[in-house]
C-alpha cells in the first residue's frame, strides 16, 4: 500500500484468492440517488403506466442533452474525500429543465467520481485494464452508455449483472469440495458479455465538464 492510496482512501485488501490483493472506491451516493430521483421526480407520472419504472426512466436517457452540472453527494462524498457531510449540488436548472436532464446530469456525475477513482488508481500504480459492469445500474444500456462515454472507456456488461451473489456462490461452490480452485471457474460456467463503446465525440464533449466538475467540487468543499 502506497502514500498515493492512503492519500486517495484507496483500501488494500486481501483477496478471497490467496496471495492475490484487491482494492476499490467507495460510492456513498449512487444507487440511492436514483432512487430519490425515482421517488420525487420520476413516479409520480410512471408508476401507473404498469411498466417497470427504471427501465422507463432510463429509456432513451443516453440521447439527452443536457447543460447542467450535477455533484450527486446526497449522502455524503466517497473516495477520495470521505466526507459523509457532503452535500449535492446543482447547477444549471431552469425552470423548462427536464427530470430525464438532471437523471442524465446524474449518472454523469457518478461516472465523474468513477473516473477519479480510476485516475487515482492508476497514479498509486494499478493499471486499469477493463471495466466491468454490475448490480442493477448495469442493467439499463442506455445509462451504461453515459459512463462509457465519461469514463472514455469500453464497459464490459455481463448478462447476469448480479455479481455479488454469483461470486458467493463461487465461495460457496470451493467450500462444498465442488470446486477445487478458482482457477476452474472459466471452465465451470461461461459469462455472456456484451460490450458498450464510447461515442465518437465524446471525450471532447465531457473533458471540459469533467475538469469543472472537479473545479466546482473543490471549491465547494
Amino acid at each position: 500500500k502506497s502514500g498515493s492510496m492512503e492519500e486517495s482512501h484507496l483500501v488494500c485488501a486481501p483477496h478471497v484468492i490467496p496471495g492475490k490483493f484487491l482494492t476499490y472506491g467507495v460510492l456513498y451516493s449512487g444507487g440511492n440517488v436514483i432512487r430519490e430521483l425515482r421517488d420525487r421526480l420520476f413516479r409520480p407520472r410512471l408508476e401507473k403506466s404498469g411498466t417497470d419504472i427504471y427501465q422507463e426512466m432510463f429509456h432513451g436517457i443516453d440521447r439527452v442533452e443536457n447543460r447542467l452540472l450535477v455533484i450527486p453527494h446526497l449522502f455524503g462524498s466517497g473516495t477520495p474525500g470521505m466526507n459523509q457531510e457532503e452535500g449535492a449540488c446543482v447547477l444549471g436548472i431552469r425552470p423548462d429543465t427536464a427530470p430525464e436532464e438532471i437523471l442524465q446530469a446524474v449518472i454523469e456525475g457518478l461516472a465523474f467520481d468513477m473516473r477519479i477513482n480510476i485516475e487515482n488508481m492508476e497514479r498509486a500504480g494499478i493499471p486499469v485494464r477493463q471495466i466491468r459492469a454490475a448490480g442493477g445500474g448495469a442493467k439499463s444500456p442506455e445509462a451504461m452508455q453515459v459512463r462509457a462515454d465519461v469514463l472514455g472507456q469500453r464497459l464490459y456488461i455481463p448478462k447476469d449483472v448480479q455479481a455479488g451473489a454469483r461470486g458467493v456462490f463461487f465461495i460457496a461452490a470451493k467450500a462444498l469440495g465442488w470446486l477445487h480452485d478458482y482457477s476452474e471457474i472459466p471452465g465451470f460456467i461461461k459469462l455472456e458479455e456484451t460490450c458498450i463503446e464510447p461515442r465518437k465525440g465524446a471525450a471532447d464533449k465531457y473533458k471540459r465538464k469533467y475538469e469543472a466538475y472537479r473545479a466546482v467540487q473543490n471549491w465547494m468543499f
